[in-house]
């Protein structure tokens, strides 16, 4: 049975790969973590194109469909990809309007009730079946309004001892925002020259497919 060099090559290169991902475990790691970091903002850019690109395609068939004119053909693609990239922000807004102040008035609404049905529970007598009294009593003993004052002023006099966390905070929005802007901006690349690049990677996927056959064929002839 004859060996190829390429086969050998392979089983060096994994060999090796492998030594280093054994022996190197956290640069390996640390390695991978950036390279996800890198590619993050590409990857949001991905996700935002396949998305967008629904209601684009939508738009794009009833974008003046029959005998349309240079300028329709010239515009069709940044309008209908304006059109799209609304549409979603309307449905951003829309949803976030209704889930979040049924949120805020439930959470508040929990909170003015919490002390009534502490009592409530007290008052319950086949409560004590199954809550231990200790639970009870530390819940009845509880001032609820001034706890909740208490954590009030905790949060607005603890944000000059907690500067640091907040700083870490504040680059962290800034770097998911940059990420975001990286992102809407590949996205747009992608959605104005997707055929393009679907022919490119065709293409390139074919070309692959045929340097495979003659590889093949060149091994079955050599046998």
């Amino acid at each position: 049975m004859k060996v190829e060099w390429r086969t050998c090559f392979r089983i060096g290169v994994s060999a090796f790969l492998l030594f280093l991902y054994i022996h190197y475990w956290d640069i390996v790691v640390d390695a991978l973590l950036m390279i996800v970091k890198a590619l993050a903002p590409f990857v949001m850019g991905c996700v935002i194109a396949y998305a967008i690109n629904i209601p684009m395609n939508f738009y794009e068939r009833h974008y003046f469909p029959s005998k349309p004119s240079k300028i329709v053909l010239a515009s069709r693609r940044i309008v209908c990809m304006i059109a799209a990239f609304l549409t979603m922000l309307l449905c951003a807004v829309l949803i976030s309007t209704m889930i979040i102040p049924e949120l805020t008035s439930s959470v508040k609404m929990l909170l003015e009730r919490f002390p009534t049905f502490t009592d409530t529970l007290m008052e319950n007598e086949s409560a004590a079946e199954w809550i231990p009294e200790e639970l009870l009593v530390g819940l009845s003993g509880i001032d609820w309004e001034a706890g909740i004052s208490d954590l009030l002023d905790y949060l607005g006099s603890g944000i000059a001892k907690h500067a640091d966390t907040i700083a870490n905070v504040i680059s962290g929005i800034f770097t998911n925002v940059v990420n975001w802007f990286i992102g809407l901006v590949f996205a747009i690349y992608l959605l104005c020259g997707k055929e393009k690049l679907l022919g490119q990677a065709n293409r390139l996927m074919e070309a692959r497919v045929d340097v495979k056959k003659e590889a093949d064929n060149e091994g079955t002839d050599n046998k």
